[in-house]
């Protein structure tokens, strides 16, 4: 694979510029950020008004998971649940003009693909929801 940035778009791959990296990125997120639950996985977000089209995402998945290779193949699962449905936020914060990181943590290792799937992609509806509803209200 070549370093030019088209390819990374056409091969489907997640930009390194879009992952979520820091400690403070991620000790404000959970400092500062809301929750929104499912069954397999939580996501966590934090809206920056101050930053527009600055959106980065993470995904954690703690030792209780299980071991390395158990770890690795959750997040696998929520990067690809994440990259097929990460265009129903684009539009959004094309149109609001604000920054979003989030970050998809695992609950439970013992899903298939589907069912992590299926959470992200309830997890995204859920979180533009949210942002549509606090937007009407500002």
């Amino acid at each position: 694979m070549s370093g030019d940035p088209s390819s990374l778009i056409d091969s489907g791959r997640l930009p390194a510029w879009h992952v979520l990296r820091g400690k403070t990125a991620f000790q404000q997120l959970f400092q500062h950020g809301q929750v929104i639950p499912a069954r397999l996985v939580t996501m966590r977000y934090l809206k920056l008004p101050d930053r527009p089209l600055d959106k980065r995402v993470g995904f954690i998945a703690g030792r209780k998971i299980g071991k390395a290779a158990q770890r690795n193949k959750v997040k696998r699962f929520m990067r690809e649940a994440y990259r097929t449905n990460k265009d129903q936020l684009a539009e959004l914060l094309k149109q609001k003009q604000f920054g979003l990181h989030f970050v998809f943590i695992a609950r439970n290792a013992s899903a298939s693909y589907q069912g992590y799937l299926k959470d992200c992609t309830y997890l995204m509806r859920k979180l533009q929801q949210t942002l549509l509803d606090q937007t009407l209200k500002e």
